[in-house]
């Protein structure tokens, strides 16, 4: 799991949200994907996606990043940020 400060999103949208950008992670490289990488840099979770997944195709990586720091996006704000806490 994944803690972090947030910055409100409008209204009720926040969890479906994140819901749908997790859900993308998972379509493309498998259920536990995200928890593994969110907290490493491209490099290492790029290592980290060899290491679970063994050789994956390039651009299979690559959408999966990008699902990745979308949730980022969504999920983590900027230090001395005064949001609430999301658990994903």
């Amino acid at each position: 799991m994944y803690y972090g400060k947030q910055e409100p999103l409008e209204g009720s949208m926040r969890p479906d949200f994140i819901e749908i950008l997790v859900e993308r992670a998972h379509r493309i490289l498998g259920a536990s994907s995200v928890y593994e990488v969110i907290d490493l840099d491209d490099a290492g979770a790029r290592r980290r996606i060899r290491d679970i997944y063994g050789n994956v195709d390039s651009s299979k990586v690559d959408a999966y990043l990008k699902a990745v720091d979308e949730i980022r996006l969504v999920t983590v704000s900027s230090q001395g940020s005064t949001g609430s806490e999301v658990v994903i």
